[in-house]
């Protein structure tokens, strides 16, 4: 994973500066209760668009590498990893939804 493409927006630490915070509470409050497919789909929109500007120059399928950043994310949000790689397919994000990682109130 490139991250550092990622901080450009949303900062060192990613909780925010020119895009939306991806980690803590603001991220919480904002996905919580929806479908992961619904971010996944918001990072692959957000790859292509930077694809779209030369901004990106990494391989594999926008749609592993949405699910691979999102798997970042999740983990730095105090989630714990599965047992193998996220998915990409939508059909199985759609049945994950996004809650309060445990520890976290």
């Amino acid at each position: 994973m490139h991250v550092p493409r990622c901080v450009t927006c949303h900062g060192d630490d990613l909780e925010g500066d020119l895009g939306p915070a991806l980690v803590g509470p603001v991220y919480i409050a904002r996905w919580a209760g929806r479908p992961l497919s619904d971010f996944v789909q918001r990072v692959v929109t957000n790859f292509n668009g930077l694809a779209r500007k030369g901004g990106s120059d990494e391989t594999g399928t926008v749609e592993q590498r949405a699910a691979d950043f999102t798997a970042y994310v999740l983990l730095q949000n105090g989630f714990r990893s599965g047992p193998g790689e996220l998915s990409p397919l939508a059909d199985a994000l759609s049945q994950v939804v996004i809650v309060e990682p445990p520890g976290r109130r």
